[in-house]
């Protein structure tokens, strides 16, 4: 486990924390005027982080996927919902997220999402509702920057890091992206290098941007109803041409 803070001078308004788990990195962007009410918040969240991860990581023999998985335990009432999530994004995207991975239901693919979702969570039970959140390219924001403006959620090819392929501007906005998982590297079907969806929670949306990769060239007729319900999306095909959804193609203006 690694942390970082940065920014965190009593009386400046910040907190910036860098986090190392799941393999990944979550990063924190906490603002308000309470010191106190931040470095709770803080500490909250990367408590949640790696309960997730002790629950969750399908790497781990040790988690509570891995041993239910194994029949060696019952599965809690936690893991039972998070499962129920994915087999609601299976349903919503007609089975293109798909709730088994090497053979046993795993919702590896809803989880990143799911624990932003609950991190906004805790901090607006802090007062702190000013944020921004990024779980290894689940992005979560919540009201506004230092300077009052809106937040600015960019996005970068993954095969190649110094392109920016998205950029939202926004205050509550919820921006999952999938492309570079394990889960997605093995998909043969894949037509797409990243998908990007955004939508009213991550869990949801996590999930999605799963289904339009694995969709393959299904995944504009899939990602097209589902902007319907709300759920826009992004997705940059192999070859690097670029395909949104009507709304997603409207919000961007093109």
């Amino acid at each position: 486990m690694t942390t970082t803070d940065q920014n965190a001078t009593p009386g400046s308004g910040r907190l910036v924390h860098v986090e190392q788990v799941w393999g990944s990195v979550v990063s924190l962007h906490l603002l308000g005027t309470d010191d106190a009410a931040l470095a709770a918040t803080r500490d909250e969240i990367v408590a949640l982080l790696h309960h997730v991860d002790d629950v969750f990581n399908a790497s781990r023999d040790d988690s509570e996927l891995s041993r239910w998985q194994r029949d060696e335990i019952p599965a809690s009432g936690e893991l039972q919902d998070v499962l129920a999530l994915a087999g609601t994004v299976s349903v919503l995207t007609h089975g293109a997220y798909d709730v088994r991975w090497n053979g046993r239901p795993d919702p590896t693919g809803v989880v990143k999402g799911w624990a932003v979702d609950r991190a906004i969570d805790i901090a607006a039970r802090h007062g702190v509702t000013n944020l921004v959140i990024n779980a290894g390219g689940n992005i979560g924001t919540r009201g506004a920057s230092g300077s009052g403006r809106p937040w600015q959620v960019v996005v970068s090819d993954p095969a190649d890091p110094q392109r920016v392929v998205l950029t939202v501007v926004g205050n509550d906005v919820n921006v999952a992206t999938a492309g570079s998982s394990e889960r997605i590297r093995c998909m043969r079907e894949r037509t797409a290098r990243l998908a990007t969806v955004m939508g009213p929670n991550l869990a949801v949306a996590d999930g999605i941007a799963t289904a339009a990769i694995a969709a393959g060239s299904a995944a504009p007729s899939l990602l097209t109803e589902l902007d319907e319900s709300g759920w826009l999306s992004q997705v940059i095909a192999l070859d690097g041409s670029v395909w949104r959804s009507p709304k997603f193609a409207e919000l961007m203006g093109t």
